[in-house]
């Protein structure tokens, strides 16, 4: 069974949008949907781990994969994936990956 693991920072960095969203946009719902559609397609890259984008610039093993304009940094292990980071593509992730 693949499983998808999230880093304490990535899973803040969700709730936070989950709030942005919902709270200062007053779109519960929307949010809602973002973050199942977000947790659908983490699920897919954990069947397939080695489908997501490189980035073994910034860390070995480091790739992502991206839903609307939002950029999920993961590294596979071995049941799975550890989603390290969860990043507004309009960010410069660069800094904000570790």
């Amino acid at each position: 069974m693949t499983e998808v693991n999230w880093l304490y920072k990535a899973t803040k960095q969700l709730n936070d949008l989950l709030d942005y969203v919902a709270i200062e946009h007053d779109r519960p719902t929307v949010a809602e949907k973002l973050i199942e559609e977000i947790y659908a397609k983490a699920e897919q890259y954990a069947r397939q781990p080695l489908m997501g984008t490189p980035r073994f610039d910034l860390l070995p093993d480091l790739r992502f994969f991206t839903h609307k304009r939002y950029v999920l940094f993961y590294v596979p292990i071995e049941d799975g994936i550890l989603i390290r980071a969860v990043i507004d593509s309009s960010r410069d992730f660069d800094s904000l990956i570790d």
